[in-house]
């Protein structure tokens, strides 16, 4: 008495891959297959009344559908972030559990693929990573809302740490590699001197949830932008002129749209593109003042967007997407 289940196709799925026999011979296939750990047995193919019946194995509890809602599917670890030198050199990637944060950082010879070290966390994970573009020089914010620097290519000793204080969610250097700054999913965006291990700024973000920020590749600017759309200019210039305990005003505030998920500069610094939660992607041209004036506008199916990078001397920006593809979209067309 072996339990089975019995799946029917729909006509137009029947329809679709070429009639019944196409569809009996892709089934035998599955048949053939045999026994594995992870795959449902399909025993045999019968016809019923004309329709081909799949007699597979009984998988109880649910759709994966119902198993994916319920998070009741076990995973691998999840890579919370990946950095990458500017050279493309070496790799690295924050492995773990999304809840706790990443155990350790794989640090990898990107060429040969070869592990060159893990920098392992202490009682506290890991949550978000960056190169130094000046040195090679890895940041590490974690959940104990410190900053953790390391240098991989010389060993996994931690070097150098600094407080943020609440858990850190987003952390990055200046292109240049005179800043490191980082963020909680609310209150300041805070900026240290790497140099002097200085605290430059503490830089207010309202009371929304900060959702994304940048550099733009020269280091002079620095954008912020919360759950409700509102984007925040700030000049690091004039973040760094002011004493730690001044509040600082940013040159420009401007209204986009909701919940913003990505974005970043173009090369040239003269575009700011934004994606959305609903997968819209905006344009705003830097150049006008005092504020950006949007210049295009795209909503297509990508998927959920996750993070964006301009590609250097091209109009191309790089978009990966909870459909797990990557996009490369002319950010002057919309076009793929």
């Amino acid at each position: 008495g072996l339990d089975l289940a019995v799946k029917a196709p729909l006509p137009e799925m029947l329809e679709a891959v070429g009639g019944a026999d196409l569809f009996e011979k892709e089934a035998e296939t599955w048949v053939n297959l045999g026994l594995h750990p992870h795959v449902v047995t399909c025993y045999y193919v019968r016809r019923a009344f004309g329709q081909p019946l799949v007699f597979a194995e009984l998988a109880d509890g649910g759709s994966l559908l119902d198993v994916i809602r319920e998070r009741r599917l076990q995973t691998a670890d999840a890579v919370l972030d990946v950095a990458i030198t500017r050279d493309g050199m070496t790799s690295a990637a924050a492995v773990g559990d999304r809840e706790f944060g990443a155990r350790e950082i794989a640090v990898w010879d990107t060429a040969s693929g070869r592990l060159i070290r893990e920098l392992i966390a202490n009682e506290s994970g890991f949550t978000a990573i960056d190169f130094s573009e000046a040195n090679d020089q890895l940041v590490a914010g974690s959940h104990d809302g410190y900053l953790h620097f390391f240098e991989p290519l010389n060993g996994e000793n931690e070097v150098n740490k600094l407080f943020h204080g609440p858990p850190v969610a987003f952390t990055a250097f200046s292109p240049d590699g005179k800043y490191v700054i980082a963020s909680g999913a609310k209150r300041a965006v805070r900026m240290w001197n790497c140099e002097t291990n200085q605290l430059v700024a503490q830089i207010p973000t309202g009371q929304g949830e900060t959702r994304a920020i940048r550099f733009t590749p020269d280091s002079s600017y620095l954008f912020v932008a919360d759950d409700d759309g509102r984007i925040r200019k700030w000049s690091l210039a004039e973040l760094a002129a002011a004493l730690p305990e001044e509040i600082p005003v940013p040159e420009a505030l401007f209204n986009t749209l909701p919940n913003p998920v990505a974005m970043c500069v173009s090369d040239s610094g003269n575009e700011l593109i934004i994606g959305f939660f609903n997968t819209n992607i905006l344009v705003f041209n830097l150049r006008d003042t005092p504020l950006p004036s949007q210049t295009n506008r795209f909503l297509e199916h990508w998927g959920l967007i996750q993070a964006m990078e301009a590609i250097p001397d091209s109009p191309l920006v790089a978009m990966t997407t909870s459909s797990g593809n990557l996009f490369l979209i002319n950010k002057d067309t919309g076009r793929e």
